[in-house]
């Protein structure tokens, strides 16, 4: 059972209530991990993740595993290892 550091930014960080979250569970990829995290926390962290009706990553919003976005990788599919980071960022405002 792989066990995944996953690190939640701004305003991830309200669905969670922590910075960061050790994951020891039997997930194989990101969207497994997602699914996870979301049962064990706030029902909306999901939601507010990812998109329900496409079931893809909501617009803006970004997944890195070991600092590589997952975009460029196999996206939600991406498989994740013992020892892997995911870190969970949501859109970037500023002006």
């Amino acid at each position: 059972m792989p066990t995944v550091t996953v690190r939640v930014f701004a305003t991830l960080r309200e669905f969670l209530g922590r910075k960061t979250l050790d994951v020891d569970a039997p997930v194989e990829d990101v969207e497994g991990l997602v699914k996870f995290i979301s049962e064990r926390f706030q029902s909306g962290f999901k939601d507010a993740l990812i998109d329900p009706k496409s079931g893809n990553i909501r617009k803006g919003f970004s997944i890195l595993v070991n600092g590589r976005e997952i975009e460029f990788l196999e996206g939600l599919r991406t498989k994740l290892k013992d020892g892997d980071t995911v870190a969970l960022f949501p859109p970037v405002a500023g002006g």
